[in-house]
């Protein structure tokens, strides 16, 4: 196979964990997580939009406890809380609480204006 006609193959978000460990390590909340503590096994994978607001609407997470689509993760910063550190890429760009945002209806086409941003835009908070 030749390599110039090879298709560039994009990040596998799990190539990101390192960094996203590293940005919630640096967090001055997840990084007092203890209970368990923070680390590669807090964040786990979902596959479509809708098992990640099902994670979000099961509620009462760990501090620490983090979820990731695609490109983007989301780590939770209250011990049973609901505010979450969002990432998109390597860029840590937003605070949410999760609960208003889906009782407002707006989760989904939240997550869709987070994946056409690019993080440039999201650090801008242009999305």
């Amino acid at each position: 196979e030749d390599f110039l006609t090879r298709e560039i193959q994009p990040i596998v978000p799990k190539d990101l964990i390192d960094e996203w460990l590293i940005i919630g390590k640096k967090n001055p909340w997840i990084c007092r997580a203890y209970d368990p503590p923070f680390s590669r096994g807090s964040i786990c994978e979902c596959e479509t939009i809708e098992d990640l607001k099902e994670r979000f609407v099961h509620g009462n997470w760990c501090l620490g406890q983090a979820f990731y689509y695609k490109d983007l993760c989301f780590i939770n910063q209250v011990n049973g809380g609901s505010e979450w550190l969002t990432i998109k890429g390597k860029t840590p760009f937003e605070n949410l609480s999760m609960d208003w945002i889906i009782e407002a209806g707006e989760f989904e086409s939240l997550i869709d204006r987070f994946e056409v941003a690019t993080e440039e835009q999201c650090q801008r908070l242009e999305y």
